[in-house]
């Protein structure tokens, strides 16, 4: 066995222990954050080592996090990015610079942590608990180590008692707030919004991100609330930039999925941006503003940040998996989709995008989410859809079987599959000239499907466009 999966066999080792002590729940893995920090605290605080943005949120996080690191990259930055979950293997969770960690360099520092905690006669109390504290105590050494000057740190789950709310920042970020997780986080936005504000610390500001219709004002209100409560200045995104235009950008073949143009005018220089971001979708111009509102705070704050910056930075950002468009006869759009407001941006997306084309859905989706919540905003824009439904892969997959009941009980034509391979030959066969096929529900099926998509074009089984 090479290092990497020694390493990776050493990761999650904890989520086999857990699973068979039956502890595998967030109460258990969050509420001894304390006991983390004083873990880390013991092997010399690589937490505080790196100046750091802590990012949480329901939707949107992920891309807002990829941008930010792509701009402070092009700024001349030795960034950092940590983000969850990967789509195929645990180094894509930890970037310095512009590339992923090698594996190597991911193993190492793995088995190191390994050996000193075995070495100082390390149990599972009361320091750690779970793969995602070790991975997180992981890219916080290895930024250290690298000398990272800027780390950009994705929340993995909620915010007040998630690992990686340990970190002092520079400043935090709440995305998109919707009602996700809600066994965990709460059944109300406003409680979903408490545990996301939970990373807002004294006297760090926090920039709070445009909220989707309904449950704005609430929302606002009470991470504005828990920022007055702190002493932290509150900085909201839209009132800072302004959005004043943006449309589709289609590539040299005339197709749509080239991402999108759009102008922001910085409210405190009055300055304008013309940007060219390669992510489409109108929440993802909404991602940008909220960034650009952090790049006015990081720049309120000592950090040097040119437009040039910005331009390149968000040039080049890449984030797969998100609406990511693979050219083929007919189409595949991969997106990670897995609740209720991201369901809903992916279909505004298809409709603006792609307003002619057919959609026949591919649907999987964890235990812990409800398919008719997730699945409701794709029914709602495609009444009567075509949807073939599996197993997301690993032991939190809900059966195929689970999802079609509940996918036909809202009018859709469902299909069932028994891999991510026979979903895509089932989609492509009901598939017309005018159809894209379209992954949703779980970004944990993105690299099976994908895998499956270039093992039919490998054997011809797939038309290039």
């Amino acid at each position: 066995m090479n290092a990497y999966r020694r390493s990776v066999a050493f990761l999650e080792s904890f989520i086999n222990y857990e699973q068979h002590r039956g502890r595998m729940t967030y109460t258990t893995r969050a509420l001894h954050i304390r006991r983390f920090e004083h873990f880390l605290r013991r092997i010399g605080s690589p937490h505080r080592a790196t100046p750091c943005i802590h990012i949480a949120g329901t939707k949107g996080k992920g891309s807002t996090a990829a941008l930010l690191h792509a701009i402070a990259v092009e700024a001349g930055l030795k960034a950092g990015l940590y983000t969850s979950p990967h789509l195929e293997s645990y180094c894509e969770r930890i970037r310095i610079g512009r590339h992923a960690v090698s594996e190597d360099d991911f193993a190492a520092a793995v088995l190191s942590l390994q050996r000193r905690i075995e070495s100082s006669g390390g149990r599972l109390e009361p320091g750690y608990r779970t793969t995602f504290e070790l991975l997180t105590t992981a890219a916080f050494e290895m930024f250290r180590d690298s000398g990272v000057q800027l780390a950009i740190i994705e929340t993995g789950l909620g915010g007040r008692l998630d690992a990686t709310n340990v970190v002092l920042p520079e400043a935090a970020v709440i995305t998109a707030i919707g009602l996700d997780h809600t066994h965990i986080l709460g059944s109300t936005h406003t409680a979903v919004a408490r545990e996301k504000g939970g990373i807002i610390k004294p006297g760090r500001p926090v920039v709070i991100a445009r909220q989707p219709a309904g449950r704005a004002r609430a929302v606002f209100d009470c991470l504005c609330d828990i920022a007055r409560r702190r002493g932290a200045s509150a900085v909201y995104a839209p009132r800072q930039v302004q959005l004043v235009w943006r449309q589709v950008r289609t590539d040299q073949r005339g197709s749509p999925p080239a991402g999108q143009e759009a102008l922001y005018r910085l409210r405190r220089s009055g300055r304008d941006l013309l940007l060219n971001l390669p992510l489409a979708g109108w929440h993802q111009a909404e991602n940008l503003r909220t960034v650009l509102a952090t790049v006015e705070v990081l720049r309120k704050r000592g950090w040097s940040i040119s437009d040039e910056a910005i331009v390149k930075g968000v040039e080049r950002v890449s984030w797969p998996g998100r609406i990511e468009y693979l050219r083929g006869r007919p189409p595949l759009i991969l997106d990670g989709a897995h609740c209720p407001l991201s369901a809903a941006a992916l279909a505004d997306v298809l409709r603006e995008s792609w307003p002619e084309r057919r959609p026949v859905f591919l649907f999987s989706l964890l235990d812990d989410k409800s398919p008719e919540a997730v699945a409701g905003p794709i029914g709602r824009a495609f009444p009567g859809a075509s949807v073939v439904a599996f197993r997301a892969p690993g032991p939190r997959g809900r059966p195929a079987e689970q999802l079609v009941a509940a996918l036909r009980s809202m009018a859709f034509a469902v299909r069932s599959a028994a891999s991510a391979l026979d979903a895509l030959r089932i989609a492509r066969r009901w598939a017309g000239v005018d159809s894209i096929l379209v992954a949703f529900g779980s970004l944990y099926s993105i690299s099976p499907i994908r895998k499956a998509f270039q093992r039919l074009t490998d054997a011809g089984q797939w038309q290039h466009k």
